[in-house]
């Protein structure tokens, strides 16, 4: 009696290793070159980036494909070596590397988010450790102001850079005034209402750069006189350096159609001018910047100089107002820069009695000794 032959069954599929199954394919992992393109075309783009930011954003991207190649898909540790090398090469500073890191971090997370999500953020790294820069002021004010001021070739540019000594503003914020923020006779005294900046290179104003940081303030006397000086020049059609003619001079329209009137008409090249006027005068107090040794110090050391002030003579709370901070950590670095980190004046006054009773106790010792040394040898 032969056996009936058991029907072959259907091989069960092998378990495979979930975990292999989630490792991303080489060929999914695009390069530095896909990333670049793709976030130029879907990002770079967009009208609304600052001039600035953009410039920024592709000499980085310029700076990492020319150092990995458009074909490398770079690691967390090769993205960290190449900053790494160049700070050890005074090629970057450590605040500059930080800048690289920050914006290439931004670019492989959007990558992450929008295009491919099996990508890896090469920038993830810890940013390079560095001092926070105290800000410095002119080092000699009393003298390089008056210099400072000869070196100007109108009263519009000593207008210019008063209204950073002795206001604090920014560079852009004097570059976006018109006329109509300035009243001459404002029932308080002359004063200035600050609500915009501009680029040097762009006619059409942009805002603050924090929107709740638009002031209504008086001006010094000084300022004051030398605008004042300014509009008698205009009325007498009197030469002044800057444009005289163009969407800034309030000839012709700007960009988006408006007409203004702007205090101060400059652009790139009569910045670079001034520049050149200022650092011949006093070279001492803005130096050239060296690359990955120091940075170039100019107008903001202007602003650094009235914070400097500001913090001498009032508190936080009122510096911070006074130099439109919208935290007050950066306040903070004035104050510590000019008057250094308070001492609890409870701490040293125990140190104090502390110390007191230390000399104290010598003293009461001696004393003891003293007499019972001299009763001793009246008895012997």
């Amino acid at each position: 009696m032969t056996r009936a032959k058991k029907p072959k069954t259907q091989a069960k599929p092998k378990k495979t290793d979930t975990r292999q199954a989630e490792l991303p394919l080489v060929a999914e992992i695009p390069t530095l070159g896909e990333i670049v393109e793709w976030y130029r075309k879907a990002h770079l783009s967009d009208p609304a980036i600052n001039r600035n930011t953009r410039r920024g954003l592709q000499s980085t991207l310029r700076m990492a494909l020319a150092h990995f190649g458009p074909e490398a898909r770079p690691t967390l540790g090769q993205a960290r070596m190449w900053l790494a090398q160049r700070v050890a090469m005074r090629e970057l500073l450590p605040g500059g590397a930080n800048s690289h890191r920050d914006r290439m971090h931004a670019v492989y997370t959007l990558a992450q988010q929008q295009f491919r999500p099996l990508l890896l953020n090469a920038f993830s790294f810890e940013r390079f450790p560095g001092e926070k820069v105290k800000p410095e002021g002119l080092k000699d004010p009393a003298r390089s102001w008056p210099k400072l001021l000869a070196a100007m070739p109108d009263d519009r540019a000593r207008a210019f850079i008063s209204l950073m000594r002795k206001r604090g503003f920014r560079l852009g914020e004097p570059l976006g005034l018109e006329w109509r923020h300035v009243k001459q006779d404002a029932p308080g005294g002359p004063s200035i209402h600050l609500e915009q900046q501009r680029d040097a290179w762009d006619s059409v104003p942009r805002p603050l750069k924090h929107t709740a940081l638009a002031a209504l303030m008086k001006l010094d006397k000084e300022t004051a006189r030398y605008l004042r000086s300014v509009q008698r020049s205009l009325k007498l059609r009197s030469p002044l350096f800057g444009s005289r003619t163009g969407a800034l001079a309030g000839t012709a329209p700007c960009k988006d159609g408006t007409q203004r009137h702007y205090v101060f008409p400059y652009r790139e090249k009569h910045l670079l001018e001034l520049v050149r006027r200022a650092r011949g005068a006093c070279p001492e107090e803005f130096p050239v910047g060296k690359r990955g040794v120091r940075a170039g110090k100019m107008w903001h050391r202007l602003r650094h100089t009235y914070g400097t002030d500001v913090a001498r003579t009032s508190g936080v709370e009122d510096a911070k107002k006074l130099l439109r901070h919208k935290y007050i950590t950066s306040t903070q670095l004035y104050t510590t820069a000019v008057v250094g980190v308070p001492v609890s004046a409870e701490v040293l006054d125990r140190f104090d009695a502390a110390m007191e009773q230390q000399e104290q106790a010598p003293q009461e010792q001696s004393t003891v000794s003293a007499c019972g040394g001299k009763s001793d040898t009246v008895n012997g």
